[in-house]
């Protein structure tokens, strides 16, 4: 499961205004959790890589690191 809640996320002022991608996200899967929302899901990665300064060298090892 995921290790931060959506509340927890909604007390970050930088990511607070960017909320919507979750509310779409969790919405489209609580009415059909096969629902495609790789473009929300995309667009929340690009925010947390500019929230943590990736580079491209950075965002490429992220995207190429196994998943958990």
């Amino acid at each position: 499961g995921c290790a931060t809640e959506v509340w927890q996320l909604r007390q970050i002022p930088c990511v607070a205004h960017r909320m919507s991608e979750v509310d779409h996200i969790l919405a489209a899967k609580n009415h059909d959790p096969a629902a495609d929302t790789t473009e929300w899901e995309r667009e929340i990665d690009r925010l947390v890589y500019e929230l943590y300064g990736l580079n491209p060298a950075g965002i490429k090892r992220v995207e190429e690191s196994p998943k958990r």
